[in-house]
C-alpha cells in the first residue's frame, strides 16, 4: 500500500493530513527565487512540511485508503498503526525511510526525526505548468569588416621626375605670389562679433525683448479672458447669470391649520381601509441549482459528502435544498474521481466555521471547511 501517494493526493485538496501516530503533513509556500550559480529563475511552489508533534486528530487519509483499497476503516487503522511501528523501528536502527512523493526520513544523533521533502512535486496549483527560466547567454557584438588598404600609385623614377620638372620650368613662367590675408585675424573678429551679439550689454538682462514681454504678460491673458466670456456669456450675464440681480423672495406667513378630529367609528373604518397587505414570499424551487459564487473572491465551502457516483451526489444536494440549505450543490470533482457535495459557500471564514458546528451536529459529523 503506497501511503505516500495517498498523502500527496490529499495535500492538493486539504491544508493538512495527519498520519495517526506519526505526525502531520502540510504544505508551505516557497516564493520564486533566482539561482546565480545556475543562472535561472525557479517559479513559486509549495513543498511538503512535517510536524511530528501533531500525531492525533481528524484525517481524511483513512477514508481515502478505505475507498481506494476497498477495505474496512478498522482494518485501515490497524494497518497504519503497524506501519508506524515499523517506521520507528527502521529509524532507530539508523535506516532511512522514504515515503513516495512526500520525502525522506532519518534520525539525527540526538534522536530527533529529520525530514527532507521531495521537491519534485509542486502543490501550488496557481503555478501549475510553470518551469524554470534560464538567463539568456550574452552574445558578442559583430565586429566591423576590416577596410582594405588603399594602394598608392607607383612613384616615377628619379630620372623621369627631373625631366618633368625641367620642362615645367621652361614652359611655364614663374607666377607672382599673392599676399595672403591672415585667416586667424578674420576668425578672431568673427568670433568677437558673434559673442557680442549673443551676450547682453552691461545693465541689460538676458531674455525676451520688452515688446514680446508685453504681449506675453498683457495681451495674451486679456485675449484668453475675452474668449472665456464670449463662450460663457449666458452663464455670466443671461437670465440666470451669476451677475444678474434677482428679486428677493418673500415668504408668505400662513396660519397653522389644526388637524380635524374624527369620531372613533370613522377612525376605525379608515384604519381598516389603509391596512397594507403584504405579498406572500416567493417560493424557491429546490430543483433549480443555486447561483455560483462571485469570481475572484475567496470562497469557503462546507463539504458534507463525497461520492464516486454523480447521481448520488446530486440526490444529496437536492435533499439538502429541500431541507432549507438553498446553496447546497455539487461544486467540484476531485482528481480521484469523487464528486463533492457542499452544504453552502461563504465569503467569511468565521461565518463558515460557525455554520460548520451546526452542520456537524445535525447533518454530517465528518463535515469540514474547504477554501477554494
Amino acid at each position: 500500500m503506497k501511503i505516500g501517494i495517498y498523502i500527496s493526493e490529499l495535500l492538493f485538496e486539504h491544508d493538512s493530513v495527519i498520519l495517526p501516530g506519526l505526525g502531520e503533513f502540510s504544505t508551505r509556500y516557497v516564493p520564486a527565487k533566482f539561482i546565480p550559480e545556475e543562472k535561472k529563475i525557479e517559479p513559486p511552489s509549495k513543498v511538503v512540511a512535517f510536524d511530528p508533534e501533531k500525531k492525533e486528530g481528524e484525517t481524511p487519509l483513512i477514508g481515502l485508503i478505505a475507498a481506494k483499497e476497498k477495505l474496512d476503516q478498522e482494518k485501515v487503522k490497524s494497518f497504519l498503526s503497524k506501519f508506524v511501528e515499523e517506521f520507528f523501528e527502521s529509524i532507530k536502527s539508523g535506516k532511512k525511510v522514504e515515503l513516495e512523493k512526500i520525502g525522506l526520513f532519518s534520525q539525527d544523533p540526538d534522536g530527533n526525526i529529520v525530514f527532507e521533502p521531495d521537491t519534485s512535486v509542486n502543490y501550488n496549483q496557481d503555478a501549475a505548468g510553470l518551469t524554470s527560466v534560464k538567463e539568456p547567454e550574452k552574445t558578442d557584438t559583430p565586429k566591423a569588416a576590416p577596410v582594405p588598404p588603399v594602394e598608392k600609385p607607383a612613384e616615377p623614377k628619379k630620372e623621369e621626375k627631373e625631366g618633368v620638372k625641367e620642362e615645367a620650368k621652361e614652359d611655364k613662367p614663374v607666377a607672382e605670389k599673392k599676399e595672403e590675408k591672415p585667416k586667424k585675424a578674420v576668425a578672431y573678429h568673427q568670433t568677437r562679433r558673434e559673442e557680442a551679439i549673443r551676450k547682453p550689454r552691461k545693465g541689460q538682462k538676458a531674455g525676451l525683448p520688452p515688446a514680446l514681454k508685453w504681449v506675453a504678460f498683457t495681451a495674451v491673458p486679456l485675449l484668453v479672458i475675452i474668449i472665456i466670456l464670449a463662450l460663457n456669456f449666458d452663464y455670466f450675464f443671461g437670465d440666470q447669470g451669476i451677475f444678474r440681480s434677482r428679486p428677493v423672495a418673500v415668504e408668505e406667513v400662513t396660519e397653522p391649520v389644526e388637524p380635524e378630529v374624527l369620531p372613533e367609528e370613522e377612525m376605525e373604518v379608515e384604519r381598516d381601509v389603509t391596512e397594507v397587505v403584504e405579498p406572500d414570499p416567493v417560493a424557491v424551487d429546490p430543483a433549480v441549482e443555486p447561483p455560483k459564487p462571485e469570481p475572484g473572491r475567496p470562497v469557503y465551502y462546507i463539504v458534507v459528502g463525497s461520492f464516486e457516483n454523480p447521481n448520488k451526489a446530486e440526490e444529496l444536494a437536492l435533499q439538502l435544498r429541500k431541507d432549507g440549505a438553498m446553496l447546497a450543490s455539487v461544486f467540484m470533482r476531485t482528481p480521484a474521481g469523487f464528486h463533492r457535495v457542499s452544504y453552502g459557500y461563504y465569503y467569511d471564514l468565521a461565518e463558515a466555521e460557525a455554520e460548520l458546528r451546526t452542520v456537524k451536529e445535525e447533518i454530517a459529523p465528518e463535515a469540514y471547511v474547504l477554501h477554494r
